[in-house]
C-alpha cells in the first residue's frame, strides 16, 4: 500500500515541478522584459512604522494662560450693541464734562468701545470665512484667497481701531478726572487693555503708576502679577520672582495662588526644578486650603499646577516612588498624573523609567482592574524600543494573560481604543523583527518574530491587516523551511482572498512549499517496490 502512496506522490510531484517550472519561466520573462531581478520567495510586506517614535508629548516652556476676564458685564448682542455706541457718540459730543458722573460714563463707553473691538475679532475668526479661506488654498483659487484675506484685514483693522479708540476714553479719565474715585480701576483696566494689544511696554508703565501712587488700591496684586509676567515674558525669571512674591506678601487675594503659580516657572526655567516642584506642590496645596475655607477656588489652577508638577518630577524624581508621591497628593487623579510622567519618560527615550513606573501602576491597581492592559502594552512597547528581544516575549506573554483575564471586564469604548492600540503594536514589532530576521537570518529572530505574529493571529481574525499579516506569517515560516506551515498559510492567503492582492505570489510559495516538502525519486531510478508493483494481481 505505501508503494502505491509513493507512486501518487511522485505524481502528484511531477505536476508540481513542472507547474512551479513553468512559473519561473513566466517570471523569468516578465523580469526580462521589465529589468527587475530575480526572487525565489515573496518579501515580508511592511507597515508604515507609527511606532518608531514615541508619541510626542507637549511641554510647555511656561504657565498656562490663566487670564480672566476683568469685566463681568455681559456682552451685548451686536443689533444693542450699536444702538449703544450710537448713544455713547451722542454722549461725548453733548455730554456735560462737568458733571461729576461723567467719568463713569466714559468708563461704560470704553467698555462698549472695547465690546465692539471684540466684536470685529470674532467676525475676522468666524467659521464660514476661515473655512473659505481653507477651501480657497485647497483648490489654489488665488483671487478668491486674496479677497478673503483682504476682508479679514479690514476686520482686524477695524478691530485695532475700536481698541484705540476704547483706551481713548479711559485716557480721558486719566488726564481730565484725577481725583476720579475709582481711577485705580482706569489704570488698570489701561494696562490690561495695551498689554491685550501688544503694547507691554506701555502697560508696564501704567501698572507701575497703580502700585506707586496706589499703595492700598485692592488691584495692587493684580499690577504686581502682571508686572511680573512682563519680565518673565522677556525671560528675567529673577525680577519677574521679586513682584510674584509681592503679590504673596500681599495676603489674601484672587490672584495669590497663580503667583504661586508662576513662581514655580521662574524656577523651572531657571534650571532649579526641585524648587519649581516645590512651588507647584504649594499651588496645589493653596486651592485645596481655599477651597476649605469656603472661598473662591480656581480649578484651572489647580489642574494646571498639577500637570506641571509632573514636568518637574520627571526630571528629579524617583520612578519607583511618584505612585506614593503622586497618590498622595492628589489622590483623585494620581493616576492621570502618573500616566502623564511615564509618557514624558518615554518621549525622552527614557524607556526603563517608564517601565518601572508602570509596573508599580499594576501593583496600585491589581491585577484585576482591566487598565492594566494598557500598562502592560506600554511595557512591551518601552522594551522593544530598548532592544530587549528576550523582554519583549516576556513582557508579551504577560500581556496576552492580562487580555484573556481583562477583556470582558473593559468598558466598550475603553475596549475599541485598547484594541487598536494593540493590533497596532503586535503588528508593527513582529514586522519589524521579520524585516530583521530577513537580513541577518538570525534563527533566534525569526522564533520572536514568529511568536509576534502567533499571537497576532490569534486575537485580531478580524482585523483590516489579518490578510496582509496571514501572507507575511506564511514567508516567515517558509524563510525558516517550515514548509509544512508554510503551505498551509499560503493556502488560507488564498482562501482568504482568492483575488487578493497576494494570490498570485501566495499559489506560488505554496507549490514551492510542497515541493520542498516531498523527496524527488528520478524517474530513471527503479526500486525493488516498484518491480512488486508492476507483478500481476487478482483483483480482490
Amino acid at each position: 500500500m505505501c508503494c502505491k502512496v509513493d507512486r501518487v506522490r511522485r505524481f502528484y510531484v511531477t505536476i508540481l515541478v513542472a507547474m512551479v517550472s513553468l512559473l519561473f519561466a513566466v517570471s523569468s520573462i516578465a523580469q526580462e522584459k521589465t529589468g527587475a531581478s530575480s526572487k525565489k520567495t515573496p518579501a515580508v510586506k511592511v507597515f508604515k512604522d507609527e511606532l518608531k517614535k514615541p508619541k510626542k508629548v507637549t511641554k510647555r516652556k511656561g504657565p498656562a494662560d490663566l487670564t480672566e476676564p476683568k469685566t463681568k458685564r455681559e456682552r451685548l448682542a451686536a443689533v444693542k450693541l450699536e444702538a449703544a455706541i450710537q448713544t455713547a457718540n451722542e454722549v461725548l459730543e453733548f455730554g456735560d464734562d462737568t458733571d461729576p458722573d461723567y467719568p463713569l460714563t466714559l468708563v461704560k463707553i470704553a467698555d462698549l468701545f472695547w465690546q465692539k473691538s471684540e466684536y470685529y475679532f470674532e467676525q475676522s475668526q468666524a467659521t464660514p470665512l476661515l473655512e473659505a479661506l481653507y477651501k480657497a488654498e485647497e483648490v489654489k483659487d488665488q483671487s478668491e484667497l486674496r479677497r478673503l484675506k483682504t476682508e479679514q484685514n479690514r476686520l482686524t483693522s477695524l478691530r485695532r481701531q475700536w481698541q484705540i479708540r476704547a483706551i481713548e476714553q479711559y485716557k480721558k479719565i486719566e488726564s481730565g478726572f484725577p481725583n476720579y474715585k475709582d481711577l485705580d480701576e482706569v489704570l488698570y483696566a489701561i494696562g490690561h487693555n495695551l498689554t491685550l494689544m501688544g503694547k507691554s511696554r506701555e502697560a508696564y508703565n501704567y501698572y507701575q503708576r497703580l502700585v506707586r501712587e496706589m499703595p492700598e488700591s485692592q488691584l495692587v496684586p493684580d499690577a504686581q502679577l502682571n508686572i511680573g509676567d512682563y519680565f518673565f515674558a522677556m525671560n528675567q525669571f529673577e525680577n519677574a520672582m521679586d513682584y510674584y512674591g509681592k503679590v504673596q506678601q500681599w495676603g489674601v487675594s484672587r490672584v495669590q495662588g497663580v503667583a504661586i503659580y508662576k513662581t514655580g516657572w521662574c524656577y523651572f526655567n531657571l534650571g532649579q526644578k526641585d524648587k519649581a516642584l516645590d512651588r507647584f506642590l504649594a499651588t496645589v496645596r493653596w486651592t485645596d486650603s481655599q477651597k476649605a475655607k469656603g472661598l473662591p477656588n480656581r480649578l484651572d489652577l489647580q489642574n494646571e499646577a498639577l500637570r506641571d508638577m509632573v514636568e518637574a518630577y520627571s526630571y528629579i524624581g524617583s520612578p519607583a516612588k511618584s505612585v506614593g508621591f503622586f497618590k498622595k497628593i492628589a489622590p483623585k487623579f494620581y493616576i492621570d498624573l502618573c500616566e502623564r510622567l511615564s509618557n514624558i519618560y518615554r518621549a525622552d527615550s527614557n524607556y526603563s523609567d517608564s517601565t518601572a513606573l508602570l509596573r508599580q501602576l499594576i501593583k496600585s491597581l491589581g491585577r484585576k482592574d482591566y487598565r492594566i492592559l494598557r500598562y502592560h502594552r506600554e511595557i512591551v512597547y518601552n522594551t522593544f524600543r530598548s532592544g530587549d528581544k528576550e523582554g519583549v516575549k516576556q513582557e508579551l506573554t504577560a500581556l496576552t494573560g492580562a487580555l484573556a483575564s481583562s477583556l470582558e471586564k473593559m468598558p466598550a469604548d475603553y475596549k475599541k481604543s485598547e484594541m487598536r492600540d494593540l493590533e497596532e503594536v503586535l503588528r508593527v514589532v513582529g514586522t519589524d523583527y521579520h524585516k530583521e530576521s530577513e537580513k541577518t537570518l538570525n534563527r533566534q529572530t525569526q522564533l520572536l518574530a514568529l511568536y509576534v505574529y502567533e499571537q497576532y493571529l490569534e486575537w485580531f481574525p478580524e482585523a483590516k491587516n489579518y490578510y496582509t499579516m496571514t501572507f507575511n506569517v506564511a514567508i516567515l515560516a517558509y524563510q525558516m523551511e517550515e514548509y509544512a506551515r508554510a503551505a498551509r498559510l499560503f493556502e488560507k492567503v488564498i482562501e482568504l482572498e482568492p483575488n487578493g492582492q497576494f494570490a498570485i505570489p501566495a499559489a506560488h510559495t505554496v507549490l514551492l512549499s510542497y515541493f520542498k516538502m516531498v523527496n524527488v525519486v528520478a524517474p530513471t531510478e527503479k526500486s525493488a517496490d516498484d518491480e512488486e508493483e508492476l507483478t500481476e494481481r487478482d483483483i480482490p
